[in-house]
């Protein structure tokens, strides 16, 4: 599984994301602004045409701008996790089908869980963000050792004897479940 997510994260697409990415660091803020301007519109445009979520009254806005503004957006009805995950896979572009998705879940941590689909493109986008944000500091994100303090549950929460981590060799990372940050396991994980 860990070489699996390797290479779905950081292949050939992560690599171009990320020196577009390191590339807009520059942007003043007038483009940064016209990026996100332009990025919005061409992402609600489609989902407008593509999307059967966006395809009811409500969006009928999106139909009558070129541009779509942050004035425009807030005039956007407001969509809740519990809309999102009960509107299943109508939140999805029609150009694709499930088979074709990678599905993620949010950790949960503010709630219900949210359910993202992304395209093999967008899940490595999501890395290369990380990526360039990682890259400002000096940390590369492909190699370098990393712990990942999570919700999930990859060593049983009712373990009480170390090791209450897991290693994910091919990515270099150590998850180490939160149930398990409290006074009377401090010792074994420091």
């Amino acid at each position: 599984m860990g070489f699996k997510n390797r290479y779905q994260r950081f292949g050939k697409i992560y690599q171009s994301k990320l020196s577009d990415f390191k590339t807009s660091d520059w942007f003043t803020k007038t483009q940064i602004n016209d990026y996100h301007v332009e990025s919005m519109t061409k992402v609600l445009k489609l989902a407008r045409k593509k999307v059967p979520f966006y395809q009811g009254d409500e969006y009928g806005i999106l139909d009558k701008v070129d541009r779509i503004t942050p004035d425009i957006l807030r005039s956007l009805p407001c969509i809740s996790k519990h809309d999102l995950n009960s509107s299943e896979f109508s939140i999805v572009n029609s150009d694709y089908s499930q088979d074709d998705l990678l599905i993620n879940l949010t950790s949960g941590t503010s709630g219900e869980p949210l359910k993202v689909y992304h395209t093999s493109e967008s899940f490595s986008a999501q890395w290369a963000i990380w990526g360039r944000h990682k890259a400002r500091f000096g940390v590369e994100q492909v190699g370098s050792k990393f712990l990942t303090f999570g919700a999930r549950a990859p060593v049983p929460v009712e373990q009480h004897k170390p090791p209450f981590w897991r290693r994910n060799y091919s990515m270099n990372q150590t998850y180490l479940l939160t149930f398990h940050l409290s006074p009377e396991f401090f010792p074994d994980i420091v």
